[in-house]
């Protein structure tokens, strides 16, 4: 069947239900002929009783301007005026209905009704609406069920590692000791070769011969020649 086919016949269904005595008229007024459908509370309004409506927040759809989902279909099978009465409309004396002209009044009545909920069943719905309800959330279920898993899995661990480390102890600078300029002897191989080192004869230099009493040789010159005659 063709989308559009589709979207026809259930339009139809919804015209079909709309045509039962108790959805033709208007669920909050007397006097007006049903053209719109209130979603979440399924019930048939007039075009006034609409715009009254979506003032306080709800939606309503045509029923000739909606494109209709098969739930929705549902919805108003398990719903409609009558059940609707039942539901919103306990204690209510349906002979104080506003009519279709007295806007002020129907204000009042939706205010009553659907924000206030002053005559709200309380309790259990209906069976026909547990069943719609139901029938639901096991189809919901079985999607759910039905629908394929992912395992996600989470790579291992690694082996964690602590490094602690030890705490310089600080110590003040009054009670450190004064540095020495003399260079830090850093292992005993050091301390020994210094030790070798000073344990050497210490180098004496060779004496000068006396100069001065060495014999000059021009002197001897003079000597031999008998010179410096007298």
């Amino acid at each position: 069947m063709s989308s559009a086919r589709k979207k026809k016949q259930l339009e139809e269904e919804v015209q079909k239900l709309k045509k039962k005595s108790y959805n033709k008229k208007c669920f909050g007024c007397v006097g007006g002929v049903s053209t719109y459908v209130v979603p979440n509370l399924w019930i048939f309004v007039c075009d006034k009783v609409a715009g009254l409506m979506r003032e306080v927040g709800f939606k309503a759809n045509g029923i000739a301007m909606t494109s209709w989902t098969k739930e929705d279909v549902e919805n108003i099978k398990a719903g409609g005026n009558k059940n609707g009465r039942k539901q919103w409309l306990k204690g209510f004396d349906l002979e104080n209905l506003p009519k279709e002209d007295n806007t002020e009044g129907i204000r009042s009545f939706i205010k009553e009704v659907f924000v206030d909920k002053k005559y709200e069943r309380k309790g259990k719905p209906s069976r026909r609406s547990r069943t719609r309800s139901n029938q639901k959330s096991t189809m919901e279920t079985k999607a759910k069920l039905s629908a394929p898993t992912t395992a996600v899995t989470s790579a291992p661990a690694g082996p964690s590692f602590m490094v602690e480390f030890d705490e310089e102890e600080v110590i003040p600078q009054e009670e450190q000791e004064p540095q020495s300029n003399m260079p830090v002897m850093d292992d005993a191989k050091d301390a020994g070769k210094q030790e070798e080192e000073i344990k050497k004869p210490a180098l004496v230099a060779p004496e000068m011969p006396d100069q001065l009493s060495s014999p000059n040789p021009i002197d001897s010159l003079f000597e031999a020649s008998g010179g410096g005659g007298g």
